[in-house]
């Protein structure tokens, strides 16, 4: 039995996860969202009911249909449009180099680099000789 809870405790995320997973399913799950998101709102409500309201034998048929029925509710539209973008590749592409001066960019950076490479110098690098002579009282 407690198999069986943590299964159905699990089946909204379980639903979710299968929707999320295929891009032909968010495609269908775009163009019907509002009964999509009917579905899952009475999901909840069937599960709220049979938590709540219903008795024994009515209560169980609706949490075992409302429970996997509520992980539609929690889907949302993106508001930049097409999910897979115009060619239905799915993977999003790379940033352009900021001002487009990629060169430019590892040149400094190389250079930045380049200074904490090299060996110290013995004038750089020394704490800086006292202005005045320290005497002895306050070393």
């Amino acid at each position: 039995m407690l198999a069986f809870a943590s299964l159905w405790l699990l089946s909204p995320f379980a639903t979710g996860a299968l929707l999320g997973s295929s891009a032909r399913a968010r495609r269908l799950a775009a163009r019907f969202y509002p009964l999509l998101v009917l579905l899952g709102l009475s999901g909840i409500a069937l599960v709220l009911l049979g938590a709540f309201v219903l008795p024994r034998p009515d209560a169980l048929i609706a949490l075992t249909v409302g429970g996997p029925l509520s992980g539609l509710a929690f889907w949302s539209r993106q508001s930049d449009g097409d999910d897979d973008g115009p060619g239905g590749e799915d993977d999003d592409p790379e940033p352009p180099a900021p001002g487009g001066d990629w060169e430019r960019i590892v040149r400094d950076f190389e250079r930045h680099v380049e200074r904490f490479d090299r060996p110290p110098s013995i004038g750089r690098d020394r704490s800086p000789e006292p202005s005045a002579p320290v005497s002895p009282a306050l070393v």
